[in-house]
């Protein structure tokens, strides 16, 4: 019973770590003498990779939420983050079921490429990340004036590139 409890206060404790660790680089990314990697939005390996699993997903749409929360308090954002992360984890559990459609989410299934596929697994990645760059790109330079749509999509095309090459590394590191 004491090893049970221990190996699962050992893998929140590493998980917490795991997230403090992200959050702490995005906050860095986020400094204005850094401004390419201002574009690079780290803090979605917290939510790339976790189970999907239906019965968790308002727990996990409130976490994603939160973790928004905090970032936009971090940065000064007004709520951006907190609305970007929790549409980015929703529309990753839309996603999935669609791409996955014989899979019991009740059960849940854990995000990886021997579990789902290569193709799968860079689609249920990916979209989300670009439905998250989209949300959050637009609403930080609102109201859009027609002269800031080529620098718009200029910065959604960077975001999208450094957070997912940077999401990948995330996943190659994690699972080795």
């Amino acid at each position: 019973m004491k090893l049970v409890f221990y190996k699962t206060f050992r893998s929140i404790i590493l998980e917490i770590a795991k997230i403090s660790i992200l959050l702490f680089i995005q906050i860095i990314f986020s400094s204005p003498s850094l401004k390419i990697l201002n574009f690079c939005f780290i803090y979605l390996g917290i939510f790339s990779f976790i189970t999907i699993k239906k019965d968790k997903l308002i727990r996990q749409l409130i976490i994603a939420f939160l973790i928004g929360l905090f970032l936009d308090i971090m940065t000064n954002s007004n709520g951006i983050y907190a609305f970007s992360s929790t549409i980015m984890l929703y529309s990753k559990y839309m996603i999935s079921k669609f791409l996955l459609p014989k899979v019991n989410f009740k059960r849940g299934i854990k995000i990886s490429i021997k579990r789902i596929g290569l193709l799968n697994f860079i689609l249920i990645i990916i979209i989300p990340i670009l439905i998250h760059n989209l949300a959050l790109l637009n609403l930080h330079i609102l109201p859009i004036k027609i002269e800031m749509i080529p620098s718009l999509i200029y910065k959604i095309i960077l975001s999208f590139i450094l957070t997912s090459i940077s999401i990948f590394i995330l996943y190659f590191i994690y699972e080795t």
